[in-house]
């Protein structure tokens, strides 16, 4: 049996406070458009049933059945369309907060196990994973090092 190297563990949240955060945010924004939409959609069904009323229809007229079968109907999608939506922002936020998060995380434990008496010539490159954002934060941070490097030796 080949011995792999294992992997890091990773952390579900890295910057949690951050994190649930943003996660709220967007939850709360999409749960609010999502109540627009429902408050529209009754107010459209009501006055559906308004002018029924205003038509003099009979209450078990076809007209009014199939009102109540759509607006149950509306109310099913609404329901699922929440649950999924809410779901995804969820799942999406953890994973879009994490190439926020990560690169500020990494570059917080850089300069935490970085020893300042070493000399910047011996230092490791700042690097983030490739589809992280921020990637310029870890370019500058390495020019700056190196024009810290090239000064040193002068």
């Amino acid at each position: 049996m080949e011995n792999s190297p294992k992997r890091a563990r990773q952390n579900f949240l890295i910057n949690p406070p951050f994190q649930w955060a943003m996660i709220r945010w967007t939850l709360f924004i999409s749960l609010f458009s999502s109540g627009i939409f429902y408050i529209s959609t009754v107010i459209f069904f009501n006055d559906l049933q308004q002018i029924g009323i205003s038509q003099k229809l009979p209450l078990d007229s076809p007209y009014f059945e199939f009102l109540n079968q759509e607006n149950s109907r509306m109310n099913l999608i609404f329901i699922l369309t929440t649950i999924i939506s809410s779901i995804m922002i969820v799942l999406f936020g953890i994973r879009f907060s994490h190439k926020i998060a990560g690169p500020i995380h990494r570059f917080r434990l850089y300069l935490k196990n970085t020893d300042p008496s070493e000399k910047t010539v011996n230092l490791p490159d700042l690097k983030f994973r490739e589809d992280d954002f921020f990637q310029e934060l870890a370019t500058d941070f390495n020019s700056f090092k190196s024009k810290i490097r090239n000064q040193s030796q002068n």
